[in-house]
């Protein structure tokens, strides 16, 4: 077998291992999506019972009030309680990773300043999913 040969057989024997890694490696992380995203659409069901504001609605971009302060209690909730990032509720919601950023902040103002709406939502939303 000549010299050529032999390394085409090399790089076709490491390809094949490597998209072996890879589909190992897109398993797990469907894995680990769905059971995270489920944490989330409960987060977000519980939200919705209480608000009243709908799922095309919190997705949207719409920028009315009770929307946003429903995105911000789900995205509050998620990165308390379940470790989320910026960036993957970012994703889920469409949008930049500094937006959610601010949400939270804003989010814990509102705690801070001392339970006005929407913070005063946040005990009766974890109360229903059961976490303290």
């Amino acid at each position: 077998m000549s010299d050529s040969k032999k390394k085409i057989a090399l790089l076709l024997r490491r390809r094949d291992t490597l998209l072996y890694k890879i589909a190992s490696i897109d398993a797990v992380i469907r894995k680990y999506e769905a059971d995270v995203s489920l944490d989330c659409n409960k987060v977000e069901q519980v939200v919705i019972e209480i608000t009243g504001v709908p799922v095309d609605k919190l997705k949207s971009v719409s920028m009315e009030k009770d929307v946003v302060y429903s995105r911000y209690l789900i995205w509050h909730i998620c990165m308390k309680h379940y470790d989320y990032t910026f960036q993957y509720l970012g994703f889920i919601y469409n949008r930049h990773h500094t937006t959610v950023m601010n949400g939270v902040k804003t989010m814990q103002g509102f705690i801070d300043v001392g339970g006005k709406y929407p913070a005063d939502m946040i005990p009766v939303i974890e109360k229903k999913l059961n976490i303290d």
